[in-house]
């Protein structure tokens, strides 16, 4: 590993400052390909691996070199994503920034384009991206399915390990990066007041579950966790929801809110704003929930769904993402993107709660992922 440390430091100030912009990701790139061309002229060298956007000087001199190039592509084609980012800026004008309303590459469309020309091989993460690689005219695209931890991402009671491996985590934090207590004893209280009529239930959930101010707990929890922006499908699922009319029901939106401010003050009943929070939070947040819409219009897999399925819950997904390659899984429903009435249907018929509840099959680790990108470039790297 090579790392220019004052570079990165200099990078780490900018970004807190907020200097970041186009210019801020192209020099952090073009640092990278520098370096890389570099290394790939050492002669113990047989192939180079990279990303998009980030590849062009090293695949370069690779076939200068006669080495092998190997193209990670981790969300769908450039020209599939400018058609659709045009269409919902029509469809969605009274959500989007001005700053969003342009549609902005990381690199040049003659760079993106030459990258994927030159590469030997393609690394999709699902499908849908192999088949937005594959209309863009790409060749040899293999498809290489991202994994999960499932030893951290699991429902609650998974054993007294994780108990005390998730007490270790926290503890680890600074004080100021922990969960607020207040927010563990909110969600206890919700979950105590969750249960069947007759279980217990404290004199303090008791109180609260008649105090007006506090808000009541709902019988179904959906949650959505990731960018709240354009491309993720958050205008469209807001306003499926609220035709949805679902009773006793709450949606929560986990994440940095990336749409005009006003419609952050204007959500519909029964959506609640979280913002972004640490993984042991989410986890807890997922234990708390029964179902996970990803309603994106264009993602290359969405780690985030097996996260919610390792944790138990139910997964609704859209078919711009690694929804169709989870398909296969219990608990998974894959719907057209942006097919309003399908997402209506699919939240008016939901009635699972945690007994229905399914984990994620044996497949999806990280391992099979390792072994899926050994497969697709064993031939190349000698």
């Amino acid at each position: 590993m090579r790392q220019s440390r004052l570079a990165e430091i200099s990078r780490m100030v900018r970004e807190r400052l907020g200097w970041t912009g186009p210019e801020f990701t192209r020099s952090a790139n073009n640092w990278l390909m520098t370096v890389m061309a570099s290394e790939c002229r050492d002669r113990h060298v047989s192939a180079v691996h990279s990303f998009e956007d980030c590849s062009l000087r090293q695949f370069q001199e690779a076939k200068r070199l006669g080495k092998a190039c190997i193209y990670d592509m981790p969300t769908c084609h450039w020209k599939f994503w400018e058609s659709q980012h045009r269409n919902l800026c029509s469809l969605y004008a009274d959500w989007i920034r001005p700053q969003d309303a342009v549609f902005t590459l990381n690199a040049s469309p003659e760079q993106k384009d030459e990258e994927l020309r030159l590469a030997d091989e393609v690394l999709a993460p699902s499908t849908f991206v192999k088949r937005t690689l594959e209309e863009a005219g790409a060749k040899a695209v293999s498809v290489c399915r991202y994994g999960v931890d499932a030893e951290f991402w699991c429902p609650a009671g998974s054993g007294d390990q994780e108990t005390a491996e998730s007490a270790r985590r926290v503890a680890k934090q600074p004080t100021d990066k922990r969960p607020r207590d207040e927010e563990q004893e909110r969600l206890k209280d919700e979950k105590t007041k969750r249960q069947p009529e007759g279980g217990s239930r404290s004199p303090e959930a008791a109180l609260l579950a008649t105090s007006d101010s506090l808000r009541v707990a709902p019988a179904l929890r959906f949650i959505y966790e990731g960018q709240c922006s354009l491309r993720k499908g958050i205008p469209f699922i807001l306003e499926a929801w609220e035709k949805a009319g679902l009773r006793n029901a709450e949606l929560m939106l986990v994440g940095g809110w990336q749409l005009a401010v006003e419609r952050l003050k204007s959500l519909p009943p029964g959506v609640r704003y979280i913002g972004p929070v640490g993984p042991e939070r989410l986890r807890e947040l997922y234990r708390q929930s029964d179902a996970f819409v990803f309603p994106s219009f264009g993602d290359g897999f969405g780690l985030v769904m097996l996260e919610a399925l390792a944790s138990g819950l139910h997964v609704m997904a859209s078919d711009r993402s690694g929804g169709p390659d989870l398909a296969a899984e219990s608990g998974v429903t894959v719907l057209p993107a942006g097919n309003e009435e399908a997402w209506i249907a699919a939240l008016r018929e939901f009635r699972s709660r945690r007994e229905g509840k399914t984990g994620l099959s044996e497949e999806w680790r990280w391992e099979r992922y390792r072994r899926d990108v050994f497969e697709a470039t064993k031939n190349l790297i000698g």
